[in-house]
């Protein structure tokens, strides 16, 4: 009952890419409520909070992103349905933060003694633009950069899969620009819109490995100040 009560409770705080605040203010609350030391939010808007081990083996992490991947203004308030809860959000990730909740307080009240310590943190810029920020941050520039040792993260809507290798992920803005645009005056001349749409239907044309598996694909596409 705690757990669907901590996953409504987050769910409809909205954290938007890049306005995940509120909710990190909520689940810096509840990771002290769950016997977490030294809860902080680092510089990035990650939130972060310490169980001491006997602090012989790698320092582990395990993370769930407090970012969804949908807009600023989104409704985002739980429906139930029988035993189902719907609402954007709430299965990437808000799932996997009342999940390490929900297991921060089983091992306390387990009194699991761990040989590591461990960090459990709710990461922000998971989704979209945010690229990776947060993770890249505790692993790059945060205060643990040096000391992780292990990294698991709580993610995603399928319930029965584990993933125990890396993704490589690359990302790209590109702007295109020239001379044409408006429809009457410029007509005639190289409109950057048309030279996008040509440049996406070619790379749509690019054939990829099975194995290993590659992916590619063009996320937002934006421009003009006008029309």
């Amino acid at each position: 009952d705690r757990f669907v009560a901590e996953l409504i409770q987050l769910t409809e705080i909205p954290a938007p890419p890049f306005g995940e605040k509120a909710r990190g203010e909520a689940f810096a609350k509840l990771l002290k409520d769950a016997g977490l030391e030294n809860v902080e939010t680092d510089p990035e808007g990650n939130v972060i909070g310490l169980r001491r081990g006997k602090g012989k083996g790698p320092l582990l992490e395990v993370a769930a992103h407090l970012d969804t991947v949908f807009p600023e203004g989104t409704d985002v308030r739980v429906k139930r349905s029988g035993t189902r809860l719907i609402a954007p959000g709430i299965g990437d990730d808000t799932r996997g933060l009342a999940f390490v909740l929900a297991f921060a307080r089983a091992i306390r009240d387990a009194k699991v003694e761990t040989e590591s310590d461990m960090l459990i943190i709710g990461n922000v810029g998971e989704e979209g633009q945010g690229d990776l920020r947060g993770v890249r941050y505790l692993f790059n520039k945060g205060v643990w950069k040096d000391k992780i040792g292990r990294f698991i993260t709580v993610d995603g809507g399928n319930l029965d899969i584990v993933t125990n290798g890396g993704l490589g992920s690359l990302r790209y803005r590109v702007t295109f620009k020239g001379p044409g645009g408006h429809s009457w005056g410029a007509f005639g001349q190289v409109s950057p819109a048309f030279a996008m749409g040509n440049a996406i239907a070619k790379f749509g044309q690019v054939v990829v490995p099975k194995q290993p598996k590659v992916s590619y694909n063009v996320g937002v596409v934006s421009g003009g100040t006008s029309v």
